[in-house]
């Protein structure tokens, strides 16, 4: 680990780069799981749970600004199992 943070990347195809083991992590999840990486990245770093995601539909304001929502995340969050799920998979990976 220690070579890993000593060195800084030259490329992308860099092996023992810090971006590169993280980009290795996030290829491994499933699309669930990217997409909740992908909204926590926004966000603050404490206080993420499953219902930041799972509980928008249910604001009076979802039907105004989900429309701007790419569809696939729209259905995530209207799954709380799956949104829950992606959360475990983030986290244990």
């Amino acid at each position: 680990m220690t070579e890993v943070l000593k060195h800084v990347p030259q490329n992308e195809g860099y092996p023992n780069s810090v971006i590169g083991a993280v980009q290795l992590s996030y290829d491994a999840l499933d699309a669930d799981a990217k997409l909740v990486a992908d909204l926590c990245a926004w966000w603050a770093p404490e206080g993420l749970d499953p219902g930041l995601i799972s509980d928008a539909p249910a604001s009076p304001y979802w039907a105004h600004y989900s429309v701007d929502m790419p569809a696939p995340l729209q259905a995530l969050a209207k799954d709380r199992a799956r949104v829950a799920a992606g959360f475990r998979a983030l986290v244990a990976r």
